[in-house]
């Protein structure tokens, strides 16, 4: 009887007893007596919870509307980012939509939890008067911003992959010919109308791009006509239908929607009607004021300090920077040496997906301290639609990390992070031999992302990797200058997930990181003999890449460098790059495609109009083809005057090919290499103009009719010619 519990209740004003056996004793009215035998307690069994979710479209007109609706088995309530109750099926509408958009259901049940995501396009708005003009029987042209409004500075990602031209390809990524105007010719009023960095420094203009992605940042408010051009070389087609509109943040952030904080209490230049605050702490000021719409300004030349990270836990609009006169110095974010956080950790682990914010003009300073919680800014859960807009990040154990290990399986990954107009650097020493401790500049997993415009500098000992992504989808690296890896490190290292599993945090087998582009960059070697790595991160681990563009960028050596683009990426294109691959090193390769362990053979890569220099002795290799098929070597121009023939030296444009290069044709030939001079700009060429080449050059019509449209510079060729720049 002692495992008999009785409750007294009172009904009607009569005492009764009630008894709950657990199967152990029988229960009766005044008592009882055991069993002669006692039952095994039932077991219980947790079954995993499983969810179905579908959108009757997954993209629909601006302004258009999809119904979203789950099943599940196994749960007890569901929750949706978008609606519909907490009921284990149900469905909700989204409403007539402006911009793309990714809805969450989650389900709870005895066996766990389970999530999944949708994400519904929207096509840009019809333009009073506009129309397509050109070839449209040819090529029909695709254009997807993935927003299509918001508050300045306003970052928007420009996808053109859905672009078709049967009748002259099946690879419309690679072998059409993209033109951006973005309609902003005044370009940023803090930052020019040029880059600063990359492989046309202060020539290449903000308001133009190339290529099927693109990226800009509105500054100004106001309303956009974005045009874009498409060619196969016959036929072209071109609009401007597609309009952003750029909201003024001093009307969406008026009045105390705008709060000052100063340490000194200096409220000068403070927007007049914003709410002021005095403090010298980062992270309270933002813990306890960011909000739904709200713009949080710091005084320039003040230093703030924090012992706990400030973060961002709700959804946008909102920024986080700087007021004060223009030209001051940006407000110091410092972490404390005590400290065990980030600087900024945004989101949480949570199905809520926030995001559409801006941390703009603000110094991170992590003070040198060496380990892992030294981040600028962090990823902690789904966060969406991130600007970092000229930012100082210094003396961080990482930089910019949006890492998949933050999220748990079945989350969405990130969307939408741009890393524009930055300068970030380590830690000096922390990667030096036998004290491998920091990590990477920027470290980004996910979609629809912008690395553009930035200086990253690992300084050989400072850090890994400068740039690291273990999952990219429609990703764009442009214009930056990344330089001088760590010990062992690249300056880009692309790769992916797992392919059998087990990359752990929310990956998902058998993904590719893929389309890709890698552009117009200045790129400078370390001390490690790869300068860039698209492979996985070793030999045993078969992570896969393929659709990757690889073009107009100024690699150039480092004390080590002996390879300046290692490949394993199939359906691959290289092309208009300048390597100057001589240092110290006795092997100097400009490209290197094959294998490198458990990952599937490249097939089907391009190797078009790359130029190809080392003034040292030793070996000289300009593209070299190891465990691949399908390779296309074409256009390639190389000289290398001092390299050294004897055996075991190699000098030669192609080498190692075997069966596996599909065409070889007009390169240039050994003798070439070793004994005529392209005629450049520059005898001793070191900057890519130093690489035009003289019209008596060998190169000039030399060159076979490939899909490459422009040079270097973005001129157009009219003839084909050997090498990335025209004469």
């Amino acid at each position: 009887m002692a495992n008999r519990i009785s409750a007294i209740h009172s009904i009607g004003g009569r005492l009764m007893v009630v008894c709950f056996s657990f199967l152990l004793f029988a229960c009766g009215g005044g008592g009882g007596s055991a069993p002669s035998a006692v039952a095994a307690p039932a077991q219980l069994v947790s079954t995993a919870p499983a969810l179905t979710l579908n959108a009757s479209a997954n993209s629909v007109a601006y302004n258009g509307a999809s119904t979203i609706s789950w099943s599940s088995t196994n749960t007890t309530s569901c929750t949706s980012s978008g609606g519909g109750g907490t009921g284990t099926s149900g469905s909700f509408g989204t409403g007539g939509l402006t911009s793309g958009n990714t809805y969450t259901v989650s389900c709870t049940g005895s066996g766990g939890t389970v999530s999944k995501n949708v994400y519904i396009g929207v096509a840009p708005p019809v333009v009073a008067g506009c129309s397509t003009t050109g070839a449209t029987s040819a090529i029909s042209l695709s254009n997807l911003p993935n927003r299509l409004s918001g508050v300045a500075p306003l970052s928007v990602f420009f996808d053109a992959s859905g672009t078709t031209a049967p009748a002259a390809t099946t690879k419309p990524f690679h072998e059409l010919d993209y033109r951006w105007s973005f309609g902003d010719a005044a370009g940023s009023p803090v930052s020019g109308t040029t880059w600063q960095y990359g492989s046309r420094a202060n020539v290449s203009s903000r308001n133009a791009a190339l290529g099927p992605l693109a990226s800009h940042v509105f500054e100004v408010p106001g309303t956009y006509a974005v045009s874009l051009t498409v060619t196969d070389g016959t036929n072209t087609v071109s609009n401007n239908c597609t309009q952003i509109v750029v909201q003024d943040p001093e009307v969406v952030y008026a009045g105390t929607k705008t709060v000052c904080f100063s340490a000194a209490a200096n409220f000068a230049n403070c927007p007049n009607g914003a709410a002021r605050v005095q403090t010298s702490n980062f992270a309270n000021a933002i813990n306890t004021y960011a909000a739904t719409g709200k713009r949080l300004l710091f005084s320039r030349g003040e230093v703030f300090s924090a012992a706990s990270a400030a973060q961002i836990l709700v959804n946008g609009p909102g920024t986080i920077g700087a007021y004060g006169v223009s030209n001051a110095a940006k407000p110091v974010f410092k972490r404390l040496s005590s400290q065990y956080d980030t600087i900024f950790s945004l989101g949480q682990n949570s199905p809520t997906v926030i995001g559409d914010w801006r941390i703009m003009d603000i110094d991170l300073d992590g003070q040198n301290i060496v380990e892992a919680y030294n981040v600028g800014i962090d990823a902690a859960g789904q966060f969406n639609q991130l600007l970092a807009l000229r930012l100082n990040i210094h003396g961080t154990w990482r930089g910019v990390a949006a890492s998949h290990w933050a999220l748990p399986p079945g989350r969405a990954i990130y969307d939408g992070w741009a890393i524009v107009d930055s300068v970030m650097s380590g830690i000096p020493n922390c990667n030096s031999p036998g004290n491998f401790q920091c990590d990477w500049r920027v470290y980004i997993a996910g979609k629809n992302h912008t690395v553009q415009g930035n200086s990253m500098d690992n300084e050989d000992w400072a850090g890994s990797h400068v740039i690291r992504s273990e999952y990219l989808a429609k990703g764009i690296i442009s214009n930056n200058y990344i330089a001088r890896a760590g010990l062992s490190q690249h300056a880009i290292k692309l790769h992916a997930w797992k392919w059998g599993g087990g990359s752990g945090g929310n990956s998902m087998p058998g993904t590719y990181s893929e389309d890709v582009i890698i552009s117009d960059n200045r790129i400078v070697g370390g001390i490690n003999p790869w300068t860039v790595a698209i492979e996985p991160q070793n030999d045993g681990s078969d992570e896969r890449v393929r659709s990757v563009i690889f073009e107009r960028n100024l690699v150039t050596a480092g004390s080590g460098t002996q390879i300046g683009v290692n490949s394993s990426a199939a359906g691959s294109t290289f092309r208009n790059n300048i390597f100057t691959i001589g240092s110290v090193a006795d092997h100097h390769t400009g490209i290197l495609i094959t294998q490198r362990g458990s990952e599937a053979i490249p097939d089907d890569v391009k190797v078009y109009n790359n130029t190809i220099y080392s003034s040292m002795a030793g070996d000289f290799v300009g593209v070299s083809v190891g465990a691949a098929t399908n390779v296309t070597v074409k256009n390639n121009l190389g000289y290398a005057p001092a390299s050294t023939i004897a055996s075991p030296n190699v000098v030669s444009m192609i080498d190692g090919v075997g069966s596996a290069v599909a065409v070889v044709t007009a390169n240039s030939s050994n003798f070439q290499i070793k004994n005529t001079s392209p005629i450049w700009a520059s005898a001793t060429p070191s900057v890519a103009a130093d690489f035009k080449v003289s019209g008596s050059s060998y190169a000039v019509g030399a060159g076979a009719v490939v899909p490459v449209f422009t040079d270097f510079f973005g001129l157009t060729r009219l003839v084909p010619e050997l090498g990335a720049v025209l004469h």
